[in-house]
């Protein structure tokens, strides 16, 4: 059995340099095993069942397209009319809606057949933040996305995990980002927030992640990682001094932890340049996931 991974209004991210192609590569893992991520280069017609997913900046009945549709578009399509296998979708984009509202010159009479797939609930679970992607280790956990939650804000209600024999939890790097600064005392607001932290992962003997260092001020953040039109509260020494306080809480909370290499905190122009995403957004390359990084460099789960 052939499978493949595609995109319509744009090809499924896949290098291993950019966020969503984290995205991709766990849906592949638990939904679509095996299964190659294709563009229209590729011959479609070859393979026996295609996914379609756009990965998790796609956003249902939203086609806005950036520098416009080219023949790339057409092509996918075209490729995809023409596709007789079976056909399988994790996003909900709706072909006929896409051709309709971007006033697209094609005119279909096939009657579009897909069997929706979703990620299936297991009974160990990751959960936390966007960056939650870094740390989910197989297929054997379920992954539940909280994308800009912050620590502070899921505390007010937090989810009963007690079904799950296996919980890892990775919040709190907003948190440093934008808040924490901005109070009154910063360093009892962080030890005080954190603690309680601790205290809800106790409860099921979770898994907490160390916080990632905090890079050069000079970096660029696009829009969509501001608060308040802003990159960060706080100057860089203080939220790594904060950063520093929180890691050697978890370490010293009894808990599981998950670290991240020394090396990252000690260069951060290394740590920038190289470890987080090249387009200038506030996460990691896939190629540093926890499950990716030499067993000699971090701790095992």
């Amino acid at each position: 059995m052939k499978k493949g991974i595609v995109g319509i209004l744009h090809n499924t991210p896949r290098l291993d340099l950019t966020h969503p192609a984290g995205w991709t590569y766990i849906i592949r893992d638990i939904l679509f095993k095996g299964a190659d991520i294709l563009t229209e280069r590729d011959d479609w017609t070859t393979y026996d069942q295609l996914l379609i997913c756009h990965s998790l900046n796609y956003k249902e009945g939203d086609y806005n397209i950036i520098g416009g549709i080219d023949k790339r578009h057409y092509k996918r399509i075209d490729m995809i009319y023409h596709f007789e296998g079976d056909l399988f979708s994790v996003d909900d984009f709706d072909i006929k809606d896409y051709i309709e509202k971007r006033d697209l010159y094609y005119s279909f009479d096939k009657e579009w057949i897909y069997e929706k797939l979703t990620l299936p609930k297991k009974d160990k679970i990751v959960l936390g933040d966007s960056h939650s992607l870094s740390v989910w280790p197989n297929d054997q956990y379920e992954i539940k996305r909280l994308d800009g939650k912050t620590l502070h804000g899921y505390l007010k209600d937090p989810l009963d995990l007690s079904r799950y024999k296996d919980v890892i939890l990775y919040f709190g790097n907003i948190d440093i980002r934008f808040h924490l600064c901005r109070q009154p005392n910063p360093l009892r607001s962080t030890v005080e927030l954190f603690e309680r932290y601790i205290d809800y992962a106790k409860k099921y003997n979770a898994t907490i992640t160390h916080l990632l260092p905090i890079e050069n001020e000079n970096r660029k953040i696009p829009k969509s990682g501001q608060y308040k039109g802003q990159n960060f509260f706080g100057i860089r020494e203080q939220r790594q001094t904060l950063v520093d306080i929180v890691n050697d809480l978890m370490d010293k909370s009894g808990l599981n932890v998950i670290t991240w290499p020394k090396e990252w905190y000690d260069n951060i122009d290394y740590y920038q340049k190289e470890v987080m995403e090249r387009t200038q957004s506030v996460h990691l390359k896939p190629r540093y996931y926890k499950k990716n990084i030499k067993s000699e460099q971090v701790s095992l789960f």
